[in-house]
């Protein structure tokens, strides 16, 4: 029997979203990139049901915004690419474009063990779709991830690039 599992924090920046009412507050851009981030690997060909953990957080995101993921991506992007990071690295990206927008513009989002993914960005987005850099708050979200490691959760960690290069970027993330 497995235990019951479930979305216990979700934070963007420096705030925690995962309760009161974020969502009429929260910018347009920020939500726009946790659906796209959230659900990118659900377009990812033969990966099959998402994994318990995503299947949790993309569960968890479509009852609190009240949106299909699965629909919203398809009906707006097409994947490009996608890759594991090396194996001693905890982490997934995907390259995605906008579908119908007639531009070359190409979204890198990248997902997996905070670590990881937290040395490839150079900022960050707060809620209220503010951009920082993240170098002042590094050592902030070790802590952050110890306390959630001690508790017997898992910190797993999004980040994005908007580019005009068709490739799979690994550095400046957001």
């Amino acid at each position: 029997m497995f235990p019951k599992r479930a979305v216990s924090r979700f934070q963007i920046g420096q705030e925690d979203i995962s309760g009161g009412n974020f969502s009429s507050k929260m910018s347009q851009t920020v939500l726009e990139l946790l659906k796209q981030g959230v659900g990118a690997s659900i377009l990812v060909p033969g990966n099959g049901s998402p994994s318990n953990t995503n299947g949790l957080i993309i569960s968890w995101v479509e009852n609190k915004w009240n949106i299909d993921i699965e629909s919203y991506l398809k009906e707006r992007f097409e994947i490009v690419s996608h890759r594991k990071l090396s194996s001693n690295k905890e982490g997934r990206g995907v390259l995605l474009r906008r579908k119908g927008n007639g531009e070359n513009i190409w979204v890198s989002h990248w997902k997996g063990g905070a670590n990881t993914i937290l040395d490839m960005c150079s900022h960050y987005y707060d809620w209220e779709g503010q951009i920082h850099e993240i170098e002042n708050q590094k050592s902030e979200y070790e802590l952050e991830k110890k306390k959630i490691e001690d508790n017997g959760m898992r910190a797993i960690t999004f980040a994005y690039k908007q580019t005009e290069v068709k490739k799979l970027v690994e550095d400046g993330l957001c």
